[in-house]
């Protein structure tokens, strides 16, 4: 096949033997549709010894060319069996390692040539204007500066594309690699299993620590192109001022300053191609390797395997190849493109069937828009209008043709989840996400799965109390004579909707009577009443926790928007909740920027900080299931009498809200393996009322612990189930009071740190001889480089995580260095899992970009960054008092909040739409304005990895 190869070379010469005899076409037919230029290259000879050359050198490569066409021949004949079809396979794969490289070579070849000549040729002509010492020399400098900028912004740019890629310079691939991995042959193992489990941790290691070792490449990257830039603009404004002044031979006429910016932009164009060249040929194709380019030798065309940060935590032997492994390590809220487009019917779509397919996709928008404008009275007319426009807009955006990659690219993923499917079920595999909300995989042993699932509800029969089982109609208690009799005279149902029917008359029943005495006006008893039709019986499931060291162990999930007590849980938490929370306000940290704010207040603002304080941090491990119900329900109850002026939270008597307590707490259902459980302490971690009935009964809780130490003296705040003070004392006395707090009240089970350094939420604190020190926290146990799991649009929803993460980042850590260490940790997180070099580069610029502060991005200087840092926080308290108005806003049900399906199209614009056309339609509107009302509107994917392939167990 090498006929095929020279044959294109062949060609190309020819055309270069045109452009030295004088006779330059402006466009070449080289058998590609790519049409090439070429320009008049100088050299410095004759220019007939030239032609000559070029002539014998074109005669040498045509006699080869006839030479690989004969022996070409003589191989077709000699074998056997060749078919056209064998020969089209060869030309192909020829065609993709062959030639395909050679013509990337060659074009950048050519395009080298022509930017060489044109700067000779634009030097030439600067020099034709007969610049003085000062103009030549500003020339000079500029352009050496513009080259050096240019080249460590490609260097960076291309280490960071590395990371995309997950190609690392080969100097990386040793260094830095955990000692767990040399493991002694010898080493004597447990059980194969336990060796699995240790080889599979040690691979995330390595992978880790590759990364980790890139880190310092990349500041070092950074700091020379912060350098180069700097020293670019001091020249550049220099030559600009002293023009501007008149300095007496140090101005720039419009000619050289022309000539001057072409040479600039030709230096920025000819290191722009050859940026482009190395990442299409060694790292996006795989065509070479990097080091042989900075050696000038000859690159390897060898054809390398991709490989890629694995995010699947495998427990047991599963048998999944690379391909299927790679998709999982997507992670388990990756949507496949297009799936209801594609997978709906053939790739070759009738018309009719994409508007059937878009309107499915609309219905829920659709519904969503017509109940809110059907319940605020707007008139049809207008209503129409609303629809007409948005479902013609939605089409017009949404059904659009799907590019071929993009089908090609959905069919072979969804044969991928097929295949991983099968195996998962032969092998008799679970696949679940992890527990600690990370977008990472778990794969394990279904039957030890189950066992372990078994044994958590078996040891937590303080939580959970059986009541029937759904097969076969067994109480669940020890069956003796009595009982048997019993279930003789009263069967069991075997039918859960037998059991809810009953729960949801009670309910019902108990609401009626409320409404009787005037505890609650009918309008509320309507929405609290149960529809039968419109509740589902929660179901238990768990995942997998792998953050301990020892083994993998179970944290159990209840999904319960559909449940019997939904609607109740709804409404008493938007009864009691913001009242709790003003109550609760001066000992809570709503978010992490304010507690790092009361943290700075305490140490630099009011110099409480001493070099012998110490911080106490405690963690509720069972936030969720603190008490049983009535005990829960009296501490409720008394709090709200003793905050409560008139005994009423928003003109409802406490006494109704207990009641209302009772009938959610003490009728949360739920399934698990065929089996009818309730809930003896607290209730569905999902539901945000238990949340805020933990809050409350922690309130009452650590009054404890406030009494032990002067309040105004000491920072004190709780979120949720994790506790920080300070505490100017011994750790002694601290430490036996807490201990006889664990004794007295046990329900309250906790992890108890005291020291002069600790973590707490995701900050690592410490005391440094009276100096705070903050940074961001990582735990050493956790998978590192990894996204969180996000429902929704994964792509936004992931773009307003990074935005979070980078605000945490400036709000926790107190140097220069530590934010840009987490920048960069962030920025290669994203690269890692996927994300595009220019989706991370556009959303770190836009954090920057908001103070008008780039410069900030690679500055390190303490007064800069300490600047910096200060205008963070003030954008912080705004952002605190746009939460509070939007939360107000939420109690009193004026978020309206739109949702649609979403597979493929420009999904902004739509938005975008979507906002301006409902802003111009209520402008004036009492309840629907802007100032009145907020409107949020999101989308929904047809079905992620986690969606198609994860078991409920």
């Amino acid at each position: 096949m090498k006929d095929i190869f020279v044959s294109q070379h062949f060609s190309t010469n020819t055309n270069i033997f045109n452009i030295n005899t004088g006779n330059i076409p402006r466009s070449i037919n080289t058998g590609n549709t790519k049409t090439q230029e070429y320009w008049y290259w100088y050299m410095p000879m004759n220019i007939s010894n030239c032609e000559n050359l070029v002539t014998e050198r074109l005669e040498e490569i045509k006699d080869k060319v006839e030479q690989y066409n004969k022996q070409l021949e003589d191989k077709r004949r000699q074998l056997v069996g060749f078919t056209s079809a064998m020969e089209d396979t060869i030309i192909q794969y020829v065609q993709r390692y062959g030639i395909i490289p050679l013509q990337m070579k060659t074009d950048l070849k050519i395009a080298l040539l022509r930017h060489d000549y044109n700067t000779t040729i634009l030097q030439r002509k600067y020099e034709r204007e007969n610049p003085n010492e000062y103009q030549v020399q500003v020339a000079q400098r500029l352009c050496t500066a513009r080259h050096k900028l240019e080249q460590s912004k490609r260097e960076l740019i291309e280490l960071k594309q590395r990371v995309f890629y997950y190609k690392f310079p080969s100097g990386l691939e040793d260094t830095g690699a955990s000692p767990l991995l040399l493991t002694d042959s010898t080493t004597a193992y447990s059980t194969a299993h336990h060796k699995l489990l240790l080889e599979d941790k040690h691979e995330k290691i390595y992978q880790r620590e590759k990364l980790d070792s890139l880190v310092p490449h990349v500041i070092r990257a950074e700091t020379r192109y912060h350098q180069a830039d700097d020293k670019f603009n001091i020249e550049y404004t220099t030559m600009l001022n002293n023009h501007r002044n008149l300095v007496r031979n140090k101005g720039m006429t419009t000619a050289l300053s022309s000539l001057l910016e072409q040479r600039l932009s030709n230096i920025t164009d000819r290191l722009r191609d050859i940026h482009y060249y190395r990442i299409n040929f060694l790292l996006r194709s795989s065509y070479g390797d990097l080091e042989n380019m900075y050696k000038q030798t000859e690159p390897n065309h060898q054809v390398n395997s991709n490989t890629f940060l694995s995010n699947v935590i495998s427990d047991t032997m599963h048998g999944l190849n690379m391909k299927q492994i790679q998709l999982l390590s997507r992670g388990p809220c990756y949507v496949p493109p297009c799936q209801s487009r594609l997978l709906s019917s053939s790739s070759n779509l009738t018309s009719t069937s994409v508007v059937d397919i878009v309107k499915k996709q609309y219905a829920p928008l659709k519904h969503q828009i017509a109940g809110l404008l059907s319940k605020n009275r707007i008139n049809i007319v207008s209503s129409w209008d609303i629809h007409s426009n948005l479902h013609q807009k939605f089409t017009d955006r949404v059904a659009i043709s799907i590019p071929h990659h993009v089908q090609q690219r959905t069919m072979y993923e969804m044969k991928l989840v097929q295949s991983i499917h099968s195996n998962l079920k032969v092998n008799n595999l679970i696949l679940q996400r992890t527990a600690d909300n990370r977008n990472t995989f778990y794969i394990g042993n279904r039957k030890e799965f189950d066992t372990k699932a078994n044994k958590h509800m078996a040891k937590s029969d303080d939580i959970y109390e059986f009541i029937v089982s759904i097969n076969d109609g067994s109480k669940g208690m020890d069956d003796d004579d009595d009982d048997d009799d019993l279930l003789q005279q009263q069967p069991l149902p075997q039918d859960p909707q037998y059991l809810l029917s009953g729960r949801i008359e009670a309910i019902n029943f108990a609401l009626e009577t409320l409404e009787k005495r005037k505890a609650l006006n009918h309008d509320t008893i309507s929405k609290l009443t149960i529809e039968p039709n419109k509740v589902k019986l929660p179901h238990l499931y768990f995942l997998p926790d792998i953050s301990k060291n020892s083994e993998m162990s179970l944290v159990p999930m209840i999904v319960a928007a559909q449940s019997i007590t939904s609607n109740i849980a709804r409404y008493v938490n938007q009864l009691i909740r913001p009242f709790a929370d003003e109550k609760m306000k001066p000992v809570t940290f709503y978010n992490e920027a304010d507690f790092m704010r009361k943290l700075i207040a305490y140490a630099c603002d009011q110099h409480r900080l001493k070099p012998t304080t110490l911080f106490c941090t405690i963690h509720v491990t069972n936030f969720y299931s603190l008490d049983e119900h009535h005990a829960m329900i009296d501490t409720i109850i008394s709090f709200l009498q003793d905050q409560s002026a008139n005994n009423k939270v928003n003109q409802i008597s406490i006494n109704t809200i207990k009641n209302l307590l009772q009938l959610y707490l003490y009728n949360n259902l739920f399934s698990f393996q065929n089996k009818i459980y309730t809930m003896k302490k607290g209730s569905p971690s999902t539901m945000p009322l238990t949340e805020t009935l933990a809050n409350i009964y922690l309130y009452d809780w650590q009054k404890s612990i406030l009494n032990q130490f002067e309040y105004n003296q000491e920072l004190f705040g709780r979120n949720k189930d994790r506790i920080f003070f300070t505490w100017n004392q011994s750790s002694e006395k601290l430490d036996s009071y807490l201990q006889s707090l664990r004794q007295r009240q046990p329900n309250v089970r906790f992890q108890l740190a005291i020291a002069s350094n600790v973590h707490y939420w995701n900050a690592y604190i410490e005391n440094q001889k009276g100096e705070l020190y903050t940074r961001v926290y990582h735990d050493p146990m956790a998978l590192r480089y990894t996204l969180p799991y996000v429902v929704g649009h994964s792509k936004m929803q992931h773009s307003e995580w990074l935005r979070s993460a980078l605000l945490r980042a400036v709000c926790y850590c107190s140097s220069a260095e530590d934010f840009h260490q987490e920048r960069i940790y962030l920025e290669l997180t994203y690269l890692a899992n996927g994300y595009s070099f220019y989706f991370v580069e556009s959303h770190v610029q836009h954090f920057f970009d908001y103070f008008e502060d780039d410069a900030m991005r690679y500055r390190t200087d303490p007064s800069s960054y300490h600047s910096f840092r200060r205008r963070w926080f003030d954008y912080f308290e705004l952002q605190m008092q746009r939460s509070t108005q939007l939360q107000k806003l939420n109690d009193s049900n004026q978020v309206a909040r739109f949702s649609y399906y979403y597979d493929y199209g420009p999904r902004c614009e739509f938005n975008r739409y979507f906002h301006e056309l409902w802003s111009k339609h209520f402008a004036s509107h009492p309840t629907l304005c802007d100032e009145k009302s907020k409107i949020q509107l999101t989308t929904k994917h047809v079905h992620t990895l986690n969606a198609l392939l994860s078991s409920r167990t």
